[in-house]
């Protein structure tokens, strides 16, 4: 049999090996496409593919081979990569790659590979070859260097586990690529500029990226020493003003991660890599950059707490924040079932969402891997949570409304010592609620629902519903079906386009999971309806407002990055003759004057948000707040401890109201909650709509009585009376008392909110009768009912239940239900009579 040619030979090999590669990258990528649980399992399969194909090339002695050897080794340490990264699941050494990390070991990989048709390439592409493999020479060197402190135990390991080899996949990367610029430098001088232009290239990024980290630590360090030292004086937390002012930029971000998502190295003990707290919930990531940059700059003397609220307000990462009980690392979404029951008539919409979340780890034989779930519900505005459960053994148990205490007291008791079935849901500043979940065990899913109840949004002759979304386990892949029933048709229905109509009143769509959508629709006449319980009804009506006489001796306009040019200049046109104020970064007020206007608007627009100081505004009577809106702020909660908020609580104790119009169509975190805390007569428009306003000299105000609420964003009103003074009809959804109730609770409760101070137990009893979760009031689900009482956490026997798709309309008085009783029992026994007889006959 006659042997196959050298050439033929050489390319047979290398084909294998790729043969090989492919194989492996399959086995590495079905884990991530398909959440298996198993993963060393698909290890195994790759260390033992790389295996034989090593012991291929040893035994048919092509390794001795001098150019051809060189080459196919690669190719193997090409597919041993893949094996260390397969085996970086389970046994973690290098975490999660960042992307331009990634990319690189792809393109230095794919290089390697074609490196046997080096000699059939035209000089251009050999030379770029050769540039990146100066490139792989400093990556794999770090990664060798990263790997030192493990070459010790890797090596004693070796002789009893195999797999530690691994280790000196880098090194001997390092090696192999010195051998083969040795061989192309013997072919050609003209070879080795290049490669030292890639290893030249490397460095200098190394270099900028370190220079530029120094510099932006250092600029931190320096003002956070000079707040240190004037830390008396201050009103707001430092966080703020840096969060404010930073730069929002990827290097920023990795600043600020810095220990908490990124390894760091620990100088004490001269090792390239350190393990991150995890006060952060975000996977750790590698980025060589960050690490080698850290390696060489100063500590960064913000403090973790700080840098926290920083990363929570200027990247919107309060979900990561959040305190855990329990890993979630492993959890993933995996499907969302959502429907929607609207009434357009009474301008309230209900939505229910079932999730099922799973854990994607391994489950070991020896125990059970117990994960915690945690969502972030972000609410539309006036929304408020109206049922949780929680699916135990496959049964749904419903939540059980208590206060927070109670709750938290609860949840913290069962999840932390004795480790079972709980589910809580908090309320939380800017429209959030948070569900908590536990346990999700490895290699099993849990299911749980949450009902919103929310107004639906008047924009000028339309309603728009806004879907609820959430922030949580990952929704890659989640499956989704959603369906929305009209409780009357609506005119001129404005869906998505991957809705489809079901029935004269309902839409239907499914696919992947969409976090935010909306719809909107002709908005139809109010109908005046009401809801009778417990010898209260809670009629609804259109929301009237009453000019008030507006006599302006002072505006303040709260200017912040949102305004453009133009706004301010506009406004201050119209409001120059009166007392015109900003607030400096220090909160300390400023006078506005042709002659310093612009410099102000220059400096005060750089901050990408503001917290204007209420409390200097010395007559409410009098005066305008004119601000417009961002996404990000810190909220109440963020600055409870500092001089600035007590200054605020302080001056709203008395329940005083400022006259604020937004000029944008957001309402930042902060001015949310004062808003939801009562703090303003609140409008809303453009800068021509504040003109108008302005030359009217009046001011429109909503009138809220004791017993009525307004949902302004909806134009509704809805006022409690007794129930024989009612005149609508009683044929309104039980939403509308639980509308009325968290909006009652906010109004009644907003000052002791906002100092917090304890609310007054009446507040807590509304907040049980209706089920609706507040500030002051928590649904939890517990096992059983032992649990229950050990908590002493008990449903209110005079109340709403958990809310319901198609639930009923109105409510029957406790008399009635009595009535209902006796004649269902009256019938009963006819017909028992009934049937007797005829069998007789």
């Amino acid at each position: 049999m006659r042997s196959l040619p050298p050439q033929q030979q050489k390319h047979g090999f290398w084909l294998a090996g790729i043969i090989v590669l492919l194989f492996e990258l399959v086995m590495f990528s079905i884990p991530t496409y398909t959440n298996a649980l198993e993963s060393f399992g698909f290890f195994i399969i790759n260390m033992l593919a790389a295996s034989i194909y090593f012991f291929c090339l040893l035994i048919t002695g092509e390794l001795r081979r001098t150019q051809q050897g060189l080459h196919l080794f690669l190719v193997y340490l090409v597919i041993a990569l893949v094996c260390c990264y397969t085996l970086n699941r389970d046994i973690n050494m290098f975490d999660s790659s960042t992307t331009w990390l990634s990319v690189l070991l792809v393109i230095v990989s794919i290089n390697y590979l074609l490196f046997p048709f080096f000699e059939n390439w035209p000089v251009w592409i050999r030379y770029l070859q050769c540039f990146v493999l100066g490139v792989a020479l400093v990556l794999f060197l770090y990664l060798a260097l990263y790997l030192l402190p493990m070459y010790v135990f890797s090596a004693v390991a070796a002789f009893a586990l195999g797999i530690s080899l691994h280790t000196f996949v880098p090194l001997l990367f390092v090696i192999f690529t010195i051998k083969l610029l040795r061989r192309l430098a013997k072919t050609s001088h003209k070879y080795l500029l290049p490669f030292f232009s890639g290893i030249g290239a490397a460095l200098t990024i190394i270099f900028v990226f370190v220079i530029v980290w120094q510099s932006q630590i250092k600029q931190m360090n320096q003002e956070y020493r000079q707040w240190e030292a004037h830390s008396s004086n201050e009103l707001k937390p430092y966080w703020v003003r840096v969060a404010s002012s930073l730069p929002t930029n990827m290097l920023t971000e990795r600043v600020l991660k810095s220990d908490l998502v990124y390894r760091m190295p620990d100088g004490e003990n001269l090792a390239l890599w350190h393990t991150p707290s995890r006060n952060f919930d975000e996977a750790v990531i590698h980025d060589p950059l960050v690490v080698v940059a850290n390696w060489f700059s100063e500590t960064i003397l913000m403090p973790q707490e700080d840098r926290i609220k920083v990363l929570e307000v200027m990247y919107k990462a309060r979900h990561q924040a959040i305190e855990r009980l329990w890993s979630g690392s492993h959890l993933q979404t995996t499907k969302v079932q959502t429907q929607v029951q609207v009434w357009p008539q009474q301008r309230i919409a209900y939505t229910h969402l079932h999730v099922t979340v799973a854990n994607t780890s391994r489950s070991h034989s020896w125990g059970r891997e117990q994960q915690e779930a945690i969502y972030s519900f972000q609410l539309p505005e006036g929304g408020v949570v109206t049922a949780l459960s929680l699916w135990i053994e496959g049964k749904e148990s419903k939540g059980v409304l208590t206060t927070r205490a109670k709750a938290d007291s609860a949840y913290k008791q069962i999840v932390g010592v004795e480790q079972r079935d709980p589910s809580v849901v908090h309320w939380r500043e800017g429209n959030k609620v948070t569900v908590r979940v536990f346990p999700v065990i490895a290699g099993e899913s849990r299911e749980f629902s949450i009902g919103v109840t929310a107004p639906l949004s008047s924009k000028g002759s339309e309603l728009v519903y806004q879907s609820v979304s959430f922030d949580g386990p990952p929704c890659s892949g989640t499956d989704e079906e959603v369906v929305v029933h009209f409780e009357q048709k609506p005119a001129m229905c404005q869906m998505p386009g991957r809705f489809t109509h079901h029935k004269d009143a309902s839409w239907w769509a499914k696919g992947s999971y969409h976090p935010e959508w909306s719809f909107r629709f002709q908005q139809p006449a109010l109908a005046q309806t009401a809801l009778t319980f417990d010898g209260k009804s809670y009629v609804l009506n259109e929301a009237l407002q009453k000019a008030e006489a507006l006599t302006l001796n002072t505006v303040y306009l709260d200017v912040n990055k949102a305004w453009t040019a133009d706004e301010f200049a506009k406004i201050y046109e119209a409001v120059k003759f009166k007392k015109v104020y900003v607030a400096d970064e220090e909160g300390a007020l400023v006078q506005l004057t042709e002659d310093n206007k612009e410099q102000w608007y220059r400096q005060l627009s750089a901050h990408r948000f503001s917290c204007f100081p209420f409390y200097e505004v010395t007559d409410a009577a009098t005066s305008l707040v004119v601000t417009k809106g961002t996404n990000i702020s810190p909220t109440l909660k963020d600055m409870a401890a500092c001089d600035f908020m007590q200054r605020l609580q302080q001056y709203f104790a008395n329940g005083t109201r400022i006259k604020l119009y937004n000029i944008g169509e957001e309402q930042s975190p902060y001015l949310q909650s004062l808003k939801q805390f009562g703090a303003f007569h609140y409008q809303q428009g453009t800068v021509l709509a504040l003109r108008d306003l302005l030359l009217s000299r009046q001011f429109p105000v909503y009138e809220v009585a004791d017993s009525s609420v307004v949902m302004d964003n909806a134009g509704i009103t809805i006022t409690q009376t007794d129930s024989a003074a009612a005149s609508a009809s009683g044929n309104a959804p039980d939403h509308l008392m639980r509308l009325y109730a968290y909006q009652h609770i906010m109004q009644q409760s907003g000052s002791a909110l906002l100092q917090n101070k304890a609310v007054p137990n009446a507040v807590i009893q509304e907040a049980a009768q209706a089920n609706v979760v507040s500030p002051a009031s928590s649904l939890v689900v517990l096992e059983s009912q032992k649990d229950y009482d050990q908590f002493d956490i008990a449903k209110s026997k005079n109340s709403l239940d958990n809310a319901a798709i198609h639930g009923k309309g109105a409510v029957p008085e406790p008399g009635v239900w009595v009535l209902i009783a006796v004649v269902l029992l009256l019938l009963g026994f006819t017909k028992y009579r009934f049937y007797k007889k005829a069998i007789h006959l």
